[in-house]
């Protein structure tokens, strides 16, 4: 909320490309940011892109679903950097992510295998991924939640837990 608060709608698409030459991707699009200066509602970003070198289809076509919970500096963070104080109590500001993502294939290719639906769920919060497929399309739907923004050192391990559970589903 803060960074977006201070960038300029017309700065939308530049900083799409950004987020895109980050992952070697070259494309264009650009994106939405509902309410960054309002703290009593929801803070949703929707972005449309595209990148025409993003694959180079042959026979087989291994792709990895763009930007979901653990492809997020975040997630990573999360999965390989949580290693919570076993003295002090954590301080987490998430609250819930929420992403969806639907990618079509060209028509004519089969889809032999598509990510687990799953969900994690430990006293520290809760992760629900849901894939569906319909016809060419997968629609994959990521959501985290944290129960609260302070944890005490006893919910270290379930912290933990979460977020790893959380990463290998989302990475599988």
């Amino acid at each position: 909320r803060d960074i977006l608060v201070h960038v300029p709608e017309a700065a939308y698409p530049h900083v799409v490309e950004q987020v895109l030459s980050h992952e070697g991707l070259l494309g264009t699009g650009s994106f939405t940011a509902a309410h960054p200066d309002d703290l009593t509602r929801p803070f949703i970003i929707t972005d449309q892109w595209k990148a025409p070198g993003y694959y180079n289809a042959g026979h087989i076509v291994v792709l990895r679903v763009h930007k979901g919970f653990a492809f997020t500096d975040l997630g990573h963070y999360l999965a390989s950097n949580a290693t919570v104080s076993k003295r002090y109590p954590v301080k987490r500001e998430v609250g819930t992510l929420h992403f969806a993502t639907d990618l079509t294939l060209p028509s004519g290719y089969k889809i032999l295998a598509t990510p687990e639906s799953g969900t994690v769920k430990t006293a520290a919060g809760s992760f629900v991924q849901t894939a569906t497929m319909h016809g060419t399309t997968l629609h994959l739907v990521q959501t985290l939640s944290l129960d609260r923004v302070w944890y005490p050192v006893a919910d270290r391990a379930a912290l933990k837990s979460l977020f790893t559970q959380a990463y290998r589903l989302d990475r599988q």
